[in-house]
């Protein structure tokens, strides 16, 4: 373990006036011991303003001795628009050998702490790698009930609440590319949250929070906001019990014809004592562990859910496992069971299986740039011909196009052509977008085997065009936080049906609200988890432009609550963040949350 050093807290307030203003790059590495590396401009790039402040706020709360690792090198960032060349379906990634985290621009889409969490979470990797002795590894599996299947070869871990996100937002929830296989990964994400959501950590589990205390050497963390943003949630019975798996009922059945699998079917006994179980999935995995699938049950009888997968005719064969069974329930309390001796056989053929990716042909893409239409809309259309050898067309992952001056844009859906020979990608522009040039920079296509091909194209003249800009929107939406209205709609005064209601406004948008997204507003419950809803815009001042704005959170039945034992008073909600983005990719963040720091000193 990490020695402590002592037994006094010392109470020291967290406010976020960034201890970066001014600070150089030199002085960053002076006070921290990273560098931030730029190994070429044309795949990386120097971090902004705001990428820099979020960076800086990490480490000067963290206890100094995660600073200087000499096993840390420091950061690197990818260029606007690109994704990691070694592993690009991941927002941040770990170069562990070579010491250092790569940045994309995934990264900083999330919300300001989870973004914080991506940090720390490749940050704590090093340090169970390369810190924790031999005997902190073995308190570590004890703590977190991991064990160790020798004749497989993976970890399996006992029923609890074991997750790696608190947010119950559904398109967060992606277990199956992100996922808690081995101790290694429990600790990076309990590392992280011990710093940006502690309340989560505790509820999760109390001995991880203190094997954690351990680790940050007595330092703690109070997450908090201002009274004017917080809130109470009447729930007399709060339901804060995740689902129960019988882990020997957890079976994969084969279904076979002719030498090979077709189905396979899941099958898990699972109940909820409280609420009714809203999802549930079985994780699998392939006998080289590089290839993630799901099968979704549901309840057909009492207790007893239930679930079939098609197979793709290009299935990997061998022995796979079961890695982990997810269930949540309708309070959105969730657990996921880690097995460790949970195995199947898929049969297939040797004519049948591919581990050929997608071929994307770059050198023939073609760029359509259409007139603007009646809703001052440019559209882009980008001809990008590919192929595979087992489908008729490969499935499209990703399209981005980035700007000069790095703002990026994501396809909004496309058509593969008649002749099944290339997919064309529609870019949605306006009139208020900065005219160019944009490049087509990033393309990702995969097969039914999961067999994937991401492509960073350069910033050449073949992959950029222009637009007919003709009124450039440069400034971000406004957010007056002095106007914010919290409103909790109780009618039935028992902890059902309970809505929450947030106001704000803005100033006058030039280019208008984004309506295809990017609007959110975040709020965080006593126990951590973290809620969110759209914004949408509620009326316009026809004089002045001002927008007012509105979110309306529908909250699970019996959310969860917490007595203050101090005060014998509820625990408030906080509100978290707000996110709005315009039509011309401008972006605003306001954050809420303090972090107050409890700081462990010496006795003199």
């Amino acid at each position: 373990m990490i020695k402590k050093i002592g037994a006094v807290f010392l109470l020291m307030v967290g406010l976020w006036i960034p201890a970066f203003a001014g600070m150089t790059v030199e002085e960053f590495q002076k006070q921290f011991g990273y560098e931030v590396m730029v190994p070429n401009e044309q795949e990386y790039r120097r971090l902004s303003l705001e990428e820099w402040e979020v960076l800086n706020r990490v480490f000067k709360d963290l206890p100094p001795h995660f600073y200087h690792l000499p096993f840390l090198k420091g950061f690197v960032r990818r260029q606007y628009g690109m994704v990691s060349s070694d592993q690009p379906q991941q927002a941040t990634v770990l170069h562990l050998e070579e010491g250092y985290i790569e940045l994309t621009d995934q990264t900083f889409l999330f919300p300001l702490y989870s973004v914080e969490a991506e940090i720390l979470r490749l940050l704590g990797i090093f340090v169970y790698r390369f810190m924790v002795s031999p005997e902190g590894l073995s308190e570590w599996d004890q703590v977190g009930g991991w064990r160790y299947d020798a004749k497989n070869g993976v970890w399996g871990h006992d029923e609890g609440n074991f997750t790696n996100t608190y947010d119950v937002l559904e398109k967060f929830r992606d277990f199956l590319k992100v996922h808690i296989y081995t101790p290694e990964d429990d600790f990076s994400y309990a590392f992280a949250f011990y710093m940006t959501n502690p309340d989560f950590l505790k509820f999760q589990s109390e001995k991880k929070y203190c094997f954690m205390k351990d680790i940050y050497q007595g330092y703690e963390y109070e997450i908090t906001a201002q009274k004017r943003f917080q809130f109470i949630v009447h729930s007399p019975t709060p339901d804060l019990n995740p689902p129960h798996i019988d882990e020997n009922s957890v079976t994969v059945i084969p279904h076979n014809d002719n030498g090979r699998t077709e189905v396979l079917e899941g099958r898990a006994v699972i109940w909820d004592e409280e609420t009714r179980v809203k999802t549930s999935y079985l994780g699998i995995l392939s006998p080289d562990r590089r290839k993630q699938m799901g099968i979704s049950l549901q309840e057909k009888e009492e207790r007893v859910f239930l679930g079939q997968w098609k197979l793709p005719l290009t299935m990997t064969p061998g022995k796979w496992i079961i890695p982990f069974i997810y269930a949540i329930d309708q309070a959105n309390n969730a657990v996921t069971k880690t097995l460790s001796n949970h195995v199947f056989e898929i049969l297939n053929k040797p004519e049948n299986l591919d581990s050929s990716p997608p071929t994307i042909d770059i050198e023939n893409i073609q760029i359509q740039v259409l007139p603007i239409n009646t809703r001052g809309e440019i559209i882009v259309k980008i001809t990008v011909p590919a192929r595979d050898d087992r489908m008729e067309f490969p499935h499209v992952h990703s399209g981005l196009c980035v700007s000069v001056n790095g703002r990026t844009r994501s396809f909004q859906g496309g058509d593969i052509t008649a002749d099944k020979k290339a997919f064309i990608f529609n870019f949605v522009f306006s009139v208020f977008d900065e005219p160019g040039p944009w490049y087509f920079s990033q393309v990702g296509m995969g097969d039914s085997s999961g067999n994937v091909t991401h492509l960073n194209l350069p910033r050449e003249e073949k992959y950029a065009f222009m637009i007919a800009s003709t009124d450039v929107d440069l400034e971000a939406p406004q957010i007056d936080i002095n106007g914010i209205s919290i409103e909790v709609i109780d009618k039935n005064k028992n902890g059902t049906g309970v809505q929450v209601q947030i106001r704000f406004s803005g100033g006058k948008e030039k280019s208008g609200i984004n309506p295809g997204g990017g609007n959110i507003i975040y709020i965080r419950s006593p126990k951590g988890k973290r809620y969110g809803a759209q914004v949408q815009v509620e009326s316009i001042d026809p004089k002045t432009g001002e927008i007012k704005y509105k979110a309306t959170f529908v909250l699970p039945d019996h959310p969860d609550g917490e007595i203050d034992p101090k005060t014998q008073e509820p625990k408030p909600w906080l509100l978290e963040e707000i996110q709005l983005q315009d039509r011309a990719s401008n972006r605003s963040r306001f954050n809420f949350l303090e972090r107050k720091v409890k700081k462990e000193i010496p006795m003199p």
